[in-house]
C-alpha cells in the first residue's frame, strides 16, 4: 500500500509595509478630523469641508498601497481599516452638524426679539454646541480606540494570524482528507531566514517529523 504524499505551504508576508504605509496613514487622518473641533461650532461649512477633504484622502492612501496587496476574494486588515476611519469622519461630520443645529438661533427669532426686545433670541448658543462637541468627541474617541483600533485592526490581525495562514494547524484547515483520512504522519520545513541563510540555494532539506502529526 502507497502512502500518500502531501506538501502544504504557509507563507507568512511581513505586514511592515501595510502598516506604515496604509494603517498608520489612515488612523492619522483619523485622527486629524478631530482638529475640525478647533473651529467655531456655528462655521459648519468649513468644518464639512474639512471632513470632505479627509474623506477623498482615505481613498488616495488605500489606492497607493493597494497595488502591493494581491487580489483576494475576501477582506483584509487593510478593507477593515477604511471603513473604520470612514465610519469615524462620518460621524464627526454628524456631530458637527447636531452641535449646529442645537445652538443656532430659531427661524422666527427676528419677530420674537421684536415682540419681546430680547435680542438674545437671535443668537448662537457656542455653550449648548460646545457642550455638544465634548460629548459628541468623547464618544468618537472611544469608538476609535476601542472598536476601531482595538477590534477592527488589533484584533483581526491576531485572529487572523492564528486561524488562518501559516499559524493555522494543517488538520483544521478546510482541505476534504481530514474529514475521512487523517494525517498520521507529517514533516515540518521551518523555512526561516537561519534556512535561507544556510540552504536557500544548495538544499530543499527534509524537516523535522512531527510527533503529532493528527492534531499539527
Amino acid at each position: 500500500m502507497m502512502p500518500d504524499y502531501f506538501i502544504s505551504f504557509h507563507i507568512k508576508r511581513s505586514s511592515t509595509f501595510y502598516v506604515h504605509n496604509g494603517i498608520q496613514p489612515m488612523y492619522t487622518i483619523a485622527f486629524f478630523g478631530f482638529t475640525g473641533y478647533a473651529l467655531e461650532p456655528s462655521d459648519l461649512a468649513n468644518r464639512a469641508a474639512l471632513c470632505a477633504v479627509l474623506f477623498l484622502s482615505i481613498y488616495a492612501v488605500q489606492w497607493t498601497t493597494v497595488g502591493h496587496i494581491p487580489r483576494l476574494p475576501f477582506k483584509t486588515v487593510m478593507d477593515y481599516v477604511s471603513e473604520s476611519v470612514s465610519s469615524v469622519l462620518m460621524l464627526i461630520l454628524v456631530g458637527d452638524c447636531i452641535a449646529y443645529h442645537v445652538a443656532r438661533p430659531r427661524r422666527n427669532c427676528a419677530r420674537l426679539a421684536a415682540a419681546t426686545g430680547d435680542d438674545a433670541e437671535c443668537l448662537f448658543d457656542d455653550e449648548a454646541a460646545d457642550f455638544v462637541d465634548l460629548s459628541w468627541g468623547l464618544v468618537v474617541l472611544a469608538y476609535v480606540l476601542l472598536y476601531a483600533v482595538g477590534y477592527r485592526t488589533i484584533y483581526a490581525a491576531y485572529r487572523s494570524l492564528r486561524r488562518n495562514g501559516h499559524s493555522r494547524p494543517w488538520v483544521k484547515g478546510s482541505y476534504l482528507r481530514n474529514k475521512w483520512r487523517p494525517t498520521s504522519e507529517a514533516y515540518h520545513l521551518k523555512m526561516d531566514e537561519e534556512y535561507c541563510r544556510r540552504w536557500g540555494k544548495k538544499y530543499l532539506g527534509q524537516g523535522q517529523r512531527v510527533n503529532d502529526a493528527e492534531v499539527w
